[in-house]
């Protein structure tokens, strides 16, 4: 089984398993959900990790510069 992340048309975010992408779409239409973004569970954490690192890094900067203003 892998783990996706879905974002359907109605705005739903959820963390859904299946053996493949065929499975998933099948699963997902089952329930009346249409999915308007699908990415390997993996890929969104890389993806949010990269997010949370710059935002980090920004941060560090902006303290920096508050420093030397000082």
């Amino acid at each position: 089984m892998t783990e996706y992340r879905v974002v359907t048309e109605c705005g739903r975010n959820f963390a859904w398993c299946a053996v493949d992408l065929e499975q998933l779409f099948r699963n997902l239409t089952d329930r009346a959900y249409r999915a308007v973004k699908v990415q390997l569970m993996s890929e969104y954490e890389a993806e949010l990790a990269h997010k949370y690192g710059q935002e980090e890094l920004v941060h560090e900067l902006e303290k920096e510069i508050e420093g030397d203003a000082a």
